[in-house]
């Protein structure tokens, strides 16, 4: 999926349900250090979503000419209470002060979550000031996810 990033007002922010349906807390986006979100990715939530290794922060120090972002989503990136993480890399336009991002297999979100603009909204609002004007996303989600538990008894004896 890509996108040419256009100027535009700023939206506000898109509440979220928490798990309990509670819309009073807002998902909010910010930068956060590899250590927060290596966490997130070893944490049962990140290893449900689960991220490719081009999404692995160690990713950005083999890409050479591009220069990387840590995003998080949720109640308090900065505190590590996320609900989703990126990996963006920004790679200079020649003669310009523009950015073309990338977000390689990512990123690592809920893809099935039905308001989703919630969680892209703010990323190309985050983009858009970094100053990209156009970015592409590769997101991998998983259709189905299925158990060694769960696939063992329909195999036969």
């Amino acid at each position: 999926m890509s996108a040419l990033l256009v100027p535009s007002s700023s939206s506000p922010a898109h509440p979220r349900r928490n798990g309990d349906g509670d819309r009073n807390r807002d998902i909010v986006l910010g930068p956060i250090t590899a250590q927060t979100y290596r966490a997130f990715l070893a944490s049962p939530h990140g290893e449900a979503l689960g991220a490719g290794f081009l999404q692995c922060p160690s990713w950005a120090d083999v890409k050479e000419g591009w220069r990387a972002q840590l995003l998080g989503w949720g109640p308090d990136p900065e505190a590590g209470e996320l609900a989703g993480v990126a990996l963006v890399l920004l790679r200079q336009f020649p003669g310009t002060r523009k950015y073309f991002a990338y977000l390689p297999e990512g990123p690592v979100a809920d893809w099935s979550d039905p308001d989703l603009d919630a969680w892209l909204t703010p990323l190309l609002e985050h983009l858009r000031r970094t100053g990209a004007f156009a970015v592409r996303i590769g997101p991998s989600p998983a259709h189905r996810r299925w158990s060694a538990a769960r696939l063992k008894p329909l195999t036969g004896p």
